[in-house]
């Protein structure tokens, strides 16, 4: 159990890593397409990739601690 305990805490600190990424990424583009393309809607809705990102990375973290809790 100790050893998935630290696979999962491992991997949301890799999703949570990917979320910014992902989201910079994505402000970019959005900056971009509102300069030169005429997207009609802000930069600040790629903020709302964090949502299903914030919410993957918080249930890996709960199992990852659940499990090393019931590994002592």
């Amino acid at each position: 159990m100790k050893k998935l305990s630290v696979l999962l805490l491992l991997a949301a600190g890799v999703l949570s890593h990917m979320a910014v990424g992902m989201t910079a990424y994505s402000w970019a583009s959005m900056e971009c397409a509102i300069a030169h393309g005429g997207a009609s809607a802000p930069a600040s809705t790629a903020l709302l990739l964090l949502i299903p990102y914030g919410l993957g990375a918080a249930l890996l973290t709960t199992l990852g601690l659940w499990c090393r809790k019931k590994s002592r």
